[in-house]
């Protein structure tokens, strides 16, 4: 066998083996997003959380007036807003409008359905914390943090209660702390996480990141 004829054999393998790895990437990945998005989240909200020196809560449990568990996934706060962050994996996309009860959710290579709209639970979760924190209700942003692979086609007119990818979450802080407010008080506010810390009520109590 001549030298040419092995590289020509060499090289149809590697064209091969280049093309089986392209097909299975996106099946794989979705994958691997999906078992893993929890963690991928976090680490997203952290990095966001340590580049602008702001402090975050994770995993925090609270009980509502009735006295039921819920469990917020992040709890950023910013300069001038305190985010109540929730994550959320969809695989296909999600259209609708915002103050509707229900969205509709389109599965990849299946039939669309109407789901619950989570701006709905985001809503309520940010009241709750108003009441357990005395935060005024304007400066609490309700956060719906979802999948980069899930399209988002709502009509959301809200400047409060907000579903955004997760690869647009920092731009979407940013420009919300942007806005022509007054800051958070820093002594108050160093207070007020040290307590919610100590309030959360999940037995593995989360992260928190100091400044």
């Amino acid at each position: 066998m001549s030298g040419i004829q092995i590289f020509y054999i060499v090289f149809v393998i590697l064209i091969g083996l280049l093309i089986l790895a392209f097909v299975l990437w996106y099946p794989v990945k979705n994958v691997y997003c999906k078992n893993n998005f929890v963690k991928l989240y976090y680490k997203r909200v952290y990095k966001i959380a340590l580049l602008n020196d702001y402090y975050l809560i994770n995993n925090f449990g609270f009980n509502d007036e009735d006295g039921n568990k819920h469990t917020i996934d992040h709890f950023l706060f910013g300069d001038k807003f305190v985010y109540v962050i929730i994550d959320q994996y969809y695989h296909g996309d999600l259209a609708g409008k915002g103050q509707d009860g229900s969205l509709i959710f389109t599965p990849v290579n299946g039939k669309r359905q109407y789901i619950s709209n989570p701006l709905g639970l985001i809503s309520d979760y940010s009241r709750d914390i108003e009441n357990l924190t005395n935060f005024e209700n304007s400066s609490i942003i309700g956060i719906v943090l979802v999948n980069d692979d899930c399209n988002i086609a709502i009509m959301n007119e809200s400047r409060q209660y907000f579903v955004t990818n997760r690869s647009k979450l920092a731009t979407l802080v940013n420009d919300i702390e942007a806005r022509d407010v007054t800051s958070l008080y820093e002594d108050q506010l160093s207070i007020k996480v040290n307590e919610l810390a100590r309030m959360n009520l999940n037995e593995k109590k989360g992260k928190r990141n100091e400044r």
